[in-house]
């Protein structure tokens, strides 16, 4: 039996694309083969400090939340009676996740007093973004300390995108293993839906539809600035935002009591809402391999995104655009919804990444 420990900063039942990687790679892992796997991660949704999914073992340890509630801290005191439980387990491998995260810089240090093989998958493809120049500027050197010193010492490096295997080649390392980000092909596919109705939209309308987390780094503001723009085109349209994050209260703040930008939150039911979109936008100024997109593509519908991290391996130049070009992204947007192109240019099974990562630990 190969023991695995995974150090998260988030999992379960906190949602995001980094989130579900681990979970659909890992847990195909332990039911095929001699696996098993326990995740170290903090405890963001204040739920049971223990827990098995689909045969994962989540440890949660309570956190600090700082930079308004986007980057969580694990409790040292708390931390170090975990690890020292975990410790017994004698694991053969530990596997960091992004390097930016607290929980990372836990999981080298476990490596090193174990003597344990660390892997590192990297999900960034550059510094993270900060509307504060400062905030952003400290997390650049933090990356170049914290980052480089977990990569550097990492048995092996993975990227879930091309994109993401060089930015760590740009943090010191010398050799990264590709394991695409990917999707359930089998779940995410077109299908019949009532969902119009039972939102209450017209089937009229058309739907523009964003889905992620809720803070300043994905652009969400852009995508809301410019949709009286795209009503001026096309009056029966409206944007479904799904998600949730700290920067919620800012953008419905930005709608300006547009009862035609609706806010779903958290839902799951994606792959129908996915069903009734006509544009599926991410105006990400940041991205590593982006599950939404890849979920939209295996969908099948037109998408409208940023040409940031591996989101240039998915989509057709000619639907991507630069960052925070707001004009631009306006363009590409009354385009799609005037053309109704097919953007699904490549999907990438998560079955396939599954067999790849058994290939990492042999």
């Amino acid at each position: 039996m190969k023991k695995i420990l995974i150090f998260a900063s988030y999992f379960y039942p906190h949602k995001g694309g980094a989130e579900k990687y681990i979970y659909e790679l890992y847990r195909r892992l332990i039911k095929d083969k001699n696996f098993e796997v326990d995740i170290f991660t903090n405890n963001t949704e204040n739920v049971s400090e223990f827990e098995k999914i689909e045969g994962l073992n989540v440890y949660r340890v309570p956190c600090y939340h700082i930079l308004g509630k986007t980057y969580p801290v694990p409790k040292p005191l708390a931390s170090f009676k975990l690890l020292r439980k975990l410790k017994k387990n004698k694991y053969g491998f530990v596997n960091t996740q992004t390097r930016f995260w607290i929980s990372s810089f836990y999981g080298y240090l476990f490596s090193k007093f174990t003597n344990t093989k660390l892997i590192h998958t990297e999900h960034g493809t550059r510094h993270t973004e900060f509307d504060n120049p400062i905030i952003k500027k400290l997390a650049e050197i933090y990356d170049h300390v914290f980052g480089t010193l977990i990569i550097k010492s990492a048995w092996k490096n993975i990227g879930i995108s091309k994109a993401s295997c060089e930015f760590s080649k740009h943090l010191g390392a010398q050799l990264t293993y590709l394991i695409l980000n990917g999707v359930d092909t089998s779940v995410f596919k077109k299908k019949k839906t009532d969902l119009k109705r039972r939102l209450g939209i017209h089937k009229d309308y058309k739907i523009i539809t964003y889905v992620g987390r809720l803070i300043y780094a994905k652009g969400v503001q852009d995508l809301i600035s410019i949709f009286p723009s795209i009503k001026e085109k096309y009056p029966k349209s409206k944007l479904l935002i799904v998600g949730d994050g700290d920067y919620k209260n800012e953008l419905e703040k930005l709608k300006n009591g547009d009862e035609d930008i609706i806010f779903l939150g958290q839902r799951d039911d994606v792959v129908d809402i996915l069903n009734i979109t006509d544009v599926f936008v991410n105006p990400s100024y940041s991205e590593g391999m982006p599950t939404t997109i890849l979920e939209a593509s295996s969908v099948g519908i037109s998408i409208v995104a940023t040409n940031v991290g591996g989101t240039k391996e998915i989509i057709d130049s000619t639907y991507q655009v630069s960052p925070g070009k707001i004009e631009d992204l306006l363009q590409k947007i009354l385009k799609s919804l005037y053309e109704k192109t097919d953007n699904s240019n490549l999907v990438f099974d998560i079955k396939d990444s599954s067999l790849a990562l058994l290939e990492i630990f042999k």
